[in-house]
């Protein structure tokens, strides 16, 4: 079997010029600089052109972040910006630090894209909550280790003095990782209110053992003595072969065969297909070509006698990697094409020593993927006060809120059950 193409390596950090505010503009258009730390500058950007100019510094954070996150780096972002957007009222925070400004150089040391909401669950309350499109699977920001602790203060007073937020809403973050240990300690050192409103836990496979040594303890002797007569009985229906796409004349037809799978079966039933939708078509292809020319794309899948069984797309992020969408074909459900082609992309990615662990972006009860990947991710939202009282009060109270709200729900469920007996 081929090996995985090397992983991107983390090379030192290049010197970054400070992107400049030109023109005057009306305060709506303008990108927003303000100095909250003698040592930080911090840009609040609406429009996506005027990002432009800070995606060399972007692109840098995001190989050297403190935890890695494909789906806000600038290659996969940007289609999102442009397709996904869906009238939301975003914003785009970012963080430099400052004191290289002088010398005409900076790093970036951390980016938020934010949406503004004017209403939290029904109440006047203003929130900045990281930005969540409809096929982003995290939220974690990028974050330099090094200024990390500033860099959360500085986005915490920019949405407080600048965007007039009352609650920061870190949505859809990771919950076992450096960044959820960030948030506590902050909210430790400032005694912010800060609260857990949602938790869950995805698979993921991460390295250890030896991979065969990995599925003997993972799946029962009987399951693999029957994946093993199932991919007999496929081999026996002619030539089976694992494919994974090389070269960047290869990816659009092999995006053709993808979108053409996976909108064949119970997605396009339920008419959540990627081909099905322009936009969200327009956004695959564009992320696809971005990330696979920067060895940041996989495009593979399991085939008989070139007729696709399953296929995936991934992508790949510092020492990790993203299972983005799978697509399998469901006249061949018999046999399970998706645990085959998982089984083979699983030994593909084991392949690469580098490579650390892999995100199954699934939902936290998918049978199939749970039986695979054993370990665990954490995904949470955390709700962080900006020290308003407004915001004090909202955060201090949701637990209790949602406390009361499920033992009312509960006393209705047993009053109608008691109805119906």
């Amino acid at each position: 079997m081929a090996q995985a193409p090397a992983l991107s390596g983390r090379t030192a950090v290049p010197q970054i010029g400070l992107p400049k505010v030109r023109g005057r503009r009306s305060a709506a258009q303008s990108p927003t600089t303000r100095s909250y730390d003698s040592a930080l500058k911090v840009f609040v950007i609406e429009k996506e052109e005027d990002l432009h100019e800070h995606t060399p510094a972007w692109q840098d954070l995001a190989d050297h972040a403190m935890e890695s996150n494909a789906f806000y780096e600038p290659w996969l972002l940007g289609p999102a910006i442009k397709t996904l957007r869906q009238g939301k009222s975003l914003r785009f925070i970012l963080i430099y630090e400052g004191t290289a400004a002088s010398s005409g150089a900076a790093r970036l040391l951390g980016f938020f894209p934010v949406e503004m909401l004017s209403r939290f669950r029904n109440l006047p309350v203003r929130v900045v909550r990281l930005w969540k499109h409809l096929h982003c699977f995290l939220c974690t920001p990028l974050i330099r280790a090094e200024r990390a602790r500033e860099t959360l203060a500085a986005l915490l007073e920019c949405a407080a003095k600048d965007l007039r937020a009352d609650v920061v809403d870190f949505s859809f973050v990771g919950g076992d990782g450096p960044f959820h240990h960030l948030l506590i300690e902050h909210a430790d050192k400032i005694r912010s209110s800060s609260c857990v409103t949602s938790r869950f836990a995805r698979a993921v496979w991460r390295r250890g053992e030896e991979l065969e040594t990995y599925l003997q303890r993972t799946l029962s002797g009987g399951i693999r003595k029957e994946y093993r007569r199932q991919r007999k009985r496929l081999a026996e229906l002619g030539r089976l072969e694992f494919r994974t796409v090389r070269h960047l004349e290869e990816l659009e037809d092999g995006l053709d065969i993808f979108l053409k799978l996976e909108a064949s079966g119970w997605k396009a039933r339920q008419g959540t297909a990627l081909g099905m939708n322009a936009d969200q078509r327009n956004f695959v292809r564009e992320a696809a070509r971005n990330g696979f020319t920067r060895g940041q794309v996989l495009l593979q899948g399991l085939f008989l006698d070139d007729q696709p069984l399953a296929m995936l797309l991934s992508f790949r992020a510092g020492a990790g990697n993203f299972a983005f969408k799978i697509a399998y074909d469901e006249s061949f459900a018999k046999y399970s094409p998706g645990v085959q082609m998982t089984l083979d992309v699983l030994e593909y990615l084991h392949a690469d020593s580098r490579l650390a662990w892999i995100d199954s972006c699934a939902e936290p009860d998918h049978p199939m993927i749970n039986r695979l990947l054993k370990d665990k991710k954490i995904v949470q939202t955390v709700l962080f006060s900006t020290r308003s009282w407004t915001g004090n009060l909202l955060v201090s109270a949701y637990p209790a809120g949602r406390w009361l709200s499920r033992l009312i729900r509960g006393k209705g469920e047993m009053n109608s059950l008691a109805g119906a007996a």
